[in-house]
C-alpha cells in the first residue's frame, strides 16, 4: 500500500514521517559503481519528473522505464569523464 509522501509537514506544521517505497531499481554487481549508479538514478528520476511529473514524486520510482544496467556503466564513467573535462574547459 502506497502512502501518500506530497508534504513534509502536515497542516498543523508537525513533521510527517516521509513514506518508504520498496523500488524495483536496477542493481549494482560489483562494490565500484555505487556513485555512478546513484548518478544514473538521479537523472532517469529528475528527467521523469520534468517529462510528466506523477502525482507524488514517489511515483516516480515506481515506472518501469529505467532500464539501465551494470552494462552501461563504462559509458557513464566515460560520459561523466567528459562532462567534467567539458567544464573544466569552459573555465579557461
Amino acid at each position: 500500500e502506497d502512502k501518500k509522501c506530497d508534504e513534509v509537514y502536515d497542516v498543523t506544521g508537525n513533521f510527517r514521517e516521509p513514506a518508504w517505497v520498496e523500488a524495483q531499481l536496477p542493481r549494482q554487481e560489483n562494490h565500484c559503481d555505487c556513485g555512478v549508479f546513484l548518478l544514473e538514478y538521479v537523472e532517469k528520476f529528475l528527467t521523469t519528473i520534468a517529462q510528466s511529473p506523477p502525482p507524488s514524486p514517489v511515483k516516480a520510482f515506481k515506472r518501469p522505464s529505467w532500464n539501465f544496467g551494470q552494462r552501461d556503466m563504462s559509458a557513464k564513467r566515460k560520459e561523466l569523464h567528459r562532462l567534467i573535462l567539458d567544464l573544466g574547459s569552459d573555465e579557461d
